[in-house]
This record gives C-alpha cells, structure tokens and sequence, in this order.
C-alpha cells in the first residue's frame, strides 16, 4: 500500500521473518511434535529426534516448552514431565 501527501510516499512494509526466525520456530515445532509422539518423555523424544537428551532439556528450555495443561494436576515429576523407565531405578 502507498500513501502521498505533503511530498513524500509512504510504503508500507510488510514484516518477514527471518530465516533464523523460521528455523527457530520449525526446531521448536519439531520437538513439541517429538514430545507428544513420546508421552512427554524427553528421553525418548531425544532419540526420536537424533539429538542427546541434554540438547533436547536445553531446547526445552530455550523454547519456554512445557506440557499442555501442565498446571500441577497431572502426573509426573515436579517440572510436568513423565520420567523414562530407566530413570531413577535402584
């Protein structure tokens, strides 16, 4: 849209996203879709992905991810998270 008036044209510019911005958002996409294919387990969500199971906490993370209707009523560990079956066995 162009705009004129008093000697100068106005443009309006339509914002883009960056290709950092849309890498970002398809990354983040990627791991929520890994984390509901896996039950919220991030053990397996990493392997599913291909990345360590640090990465995938790091991400998660960077990301602000968090389980849907994560409000403290749901089972899990304190963080909303369901653990793997290999953790925390003795």
């Amino acid at each position: 849209m162009v705009w004129h008036g008093f000697g100068f044209t106005f443009c309006r510019v339509k914002t883009v996203a960056t290709l950092r911005d849309k890498v970002k958002e398809l990354e983040r996409e990627e791991i929520v879709n890994a984390l509901r294919d896996c039950n919220w387990v991030m053990a397996r969500a990493a392997k599913q992905l291909g990345i360590t199971e640090r990465m995938i906490g790091y991400k998660v993370r960077k990301y602000g991810i968090r389980k849907e209707g994560s409000g403290g009523s749901e089972e899990g560990n304190a963080h909303g998270w369901k653990e793997s079956e290999n953790e925390h066995q003795a």
